[in-house]
C-alpha cells in the first residue's frame, strides 16, 4: 500500500484534470484504508472535500463522480470505526449511483463478512459473478467471477467448511491464473 500512495503521490505531483485528480486520491485513500492508516485517509477525505475545481487548470467540475468517491472514503472512515450501521448506509446511497457497481457490491461482500454474517455474504458474493459487462466501453468488470470465488473461498474457511474452501480458492485461481503476468 505504501508503494501504491507513493506512486499515486508522484503522480499528482505532474498536471491533471479535476477528473483524474479525483479518480487518482479516491484510489489512494482506497490503498490508505486498506493499509489501516485512518490518519493518512482523513486527510485525503479532507483535500477531496476541500477541493476547489475553479483553480484547477481546467476549470471543469469533477463529473467523473468525487461526491461518489467522497462516499467511498466515508465508507472506510465507518469501517475503521466498527460503525457498520454507518458503513452500510454508505454503501446503500452509493447503489443509487451509475458510478462504480461492482466495487460497491465487492465492499458489500467485505463488510458482510466484517460483521460476521457469512451466509448473506456468500448470497451477496454470488452476484459480483454477473460483473461480465463491460461499463462504459471499459472492461472493469470482467473479473467478477475471480472476486466471487475468492470470497466464498475466504467465507467458507471462515466457516470451517475446508472442502468448499479449496473448491472456491481453486476456481478463483483458475480464473486469474494470468491475472498479473510475472506475478506468480
Amino acid at each position: 500500500y505504501n508503494r501504491a500512495i507513493n506512486y499515486i503521490d508522484d503522480l499528482l505531483g505532474k498536471e491533471y484534470t479535476s477528473n483524474q485528480w479525483h479518480l487518482m486520491k479516491h484510489w489512494q485513500g482506497v490503498a490508505a484504508a486498506r493499509k489501516g492508516d485512518r490518519n493518512l485517509l482523513d486527510s485525503i477525505t479532507k483535500e477531496m472535500q476541500n477541493f476547489d475545481y475553479q483553480t484547477s487548470s481546467d476549470k471543469r467540475p469533477p463529473v467523473y463522480g468525487a461526491t461518489v468517491s467522497i462516499r467511498f472514503l466515508y465508507f472506510f472512515q465507518a469501517v475503521m470505526d466498527k460503525d457498520y450501521t454507518r458503513a452500510m448506509d454508505q454503501l446503500n446511497v452509493l447503489k443509487q449511483s451509475l458510478y462504480w457497481p461492482f466495487w460497491v457490491e465487492l465492499y458489500e461482500v467485505e463488510l458482510l463478512i466484517t460483521m460476521g454474517k457469512l451466509d448473506a455474504a456468500i448470497a451477496k458474493s454470488n452476484k459480483l459473478s454477473e460483473f461480465f459487462v463491460h461499463s462504459m466501453g471499459m472492461p472493469w468488470y470482467s473479473d467478477g467471477a475471480a472476486y466471487s470465488s475468492y470470497y466464498k473461498g475466504k467465507i467458507y474457511d471462515q466457516m470451517g467448511n475446508k472442502k468448499d474452501a479449496i473448491s472456491e480458492y481453486m476456481k478463483f485461481l483458475n480464473q486469474w491464473e494470468n491475472a498479473d503476468e510475472g506475478t506468480p
